[in-house]
């Protein structure tokens, strides 16, 4: 019984820590998850970048399947999310045609029907890779063990942090929130010089108030703790007698917020709302509200018993250096930004510096052939062919 139990433990634990590496957990190092790294670098590779012309879906989906381990449905989904501008506070992906909208999770348009490439932010994942940023031993081998791609991105200057994450790995869980990258790298310049900084505090793609920033503070402080609470943001029209939803909860669709209307109206007639729509030119949503109904009333009303005020858990737990998890700290998952930064640049210039010196002994060689010009003639007249001079 001890022999199977832990033969099972050491396979389960072995298990975990593969699905924790290779699929649910981001590098705290460039914040990106092994499948999201995999495909933009596979792009990158191929030239489907900002601002070359946008390649057919399908032609990605292909090159991807070459090295992804997964369908093209699953495939196409990770490529389609990282250009949605509602999911991604920053996109690293560029599409033409229908990405979605926040009607509802996953509605993009076939590959047949669209095009992309990776964004002017996602290139700046890959900045000095052909400078060896990342060295040989930070490269991987495919499945198909036909190429090799790198198990961290350079990310100079561009934490993907920024974009957040959410991940169920076996046993553990990370939920990452949304930053402004302009607030981000403040910080990290004021830390990177032992100055005192502002922590970042999130900030969604969709917008939205959060109203409870104390507690948020000391989560991203500790790693994790209270949630974030954040509530639409609804504005009023008192000449139409309208609410216009133009901020949405991060992650929340109006095909969710509009079942709970609908049972919100079915259930009691004098709720105050007489109808509602969804995605309009004007809003998200459009709630119109009844004669006698009041705005404010029915606005406390949306808060209590929708989606239009939500939660975002606060779980900052991701890989270091790649392999193991870990609860970090807001502040730790800088300075571990900051370390592979100084790593990155260290290699670059090593690398340019390697490049000088070859170059400088090919000029010092020029050098002695001018000082001695006479001879070096001399010496090819007398060859018997080009081959011996």
């Amino acid at each position: 019984m001890n022999k199977t139990t832990n033969i099972i433990t050491e396979s389960f634990t072995n298990y975990a820590g593969a699905v924790a590496q290779s699929r649910a957990l981001v590098d705290v190092r460039d914040g990106m998850k092994p499948s999201a790294r995999l495909l933009t670098y596979i792009q990158n590779n191929k030239g489907y970048t900002h601002p070359k012309p946008f390649a057919s879906s399908g032609t990605v989906v292909g090159a991807g399947l070459e090295s992804y381990i997964h369908g093209d449905s699953s495939l196409y989904a990770t490529l389609a999310r990282l250009a949605k501008p509602f999911a991604m506070r920053y996109p690293i992906e560029e599409m033409k045609g229908g990405y979605g909208s926040l009607a509802k999770s996953q509605n993009e348009s076939h590959y047949r029907y669209t095009k992309m490439r990776i964004s002017e932010f996602g290139t700046l994942l890959f900045q000095g890779l052909k400078e060896n940023a990342i060295l040989e031993d930070e490269w991987r081998e495919n499945y198909t063990q036909t190429d090799i791609h790198p198990i961290v991105l350079p990310s100079l200057g561009y934490y993907n942090i920024c974009n957040g994450s959410s991940g169920i790995a076996v046993g553990l869980a990370s939920s990452i929130p949304q930053f402004n990258l302009k607030e981000m790298n403040e910080a990290l310049i004021h830390m990177l010089w032992g100055r005192s900084y502002s922590l970042p505090m999130p900030d969604f793609a969709t917008g939205g108030t959060i109203t409870n920033l104390k507690d948020v503070k000391e989560s991203l402080q500790k790693g994790q703790g209270s949630s974030i609470q954040i509530r639409a943001t609804i504005e009023y029209e008192p000449n139409d007698h309208v609410l216009y939803v133009k901020e949405m909860p991060y992650s929340v669709y109006t095909e969710t917020v509009a079942k709970e209307l609908e049972n919100i109206i079915n259930e009691n007639e004098n709720c105050g709302i007489e109808k509602f729509l969804e995605i309009t030119d004007r809003a998200i949503m459009e709630i119109y509200l009844s004669p006698r109904a009041q705005a404010s009333q029915v606005i406390n009303l949306l808060y209590k018993e929708t989606s239009l005020k939500s939660h975002y858990g606060i779980n900052l737990t991701m890989l270091k250096r790649g392999k193991y998890p870990q609860i970090f700290t807001l502040p730790e998952a800088m300075q571990e930004h900051l370390k592979h930064e100084f790593r990155c640049y260290t290699n670059i210039y090593k690398h340019r510096l390697d490049v000088a010196q070859k170059r400088l002994h090919i000029l010092e060689g020029y050098l002695i052939v001018i000082a001695n010009i006479e001879e070096v003639v001399k010496t090819i007249k007398s060859c018997a062919s080009a081959a011996i001079a």
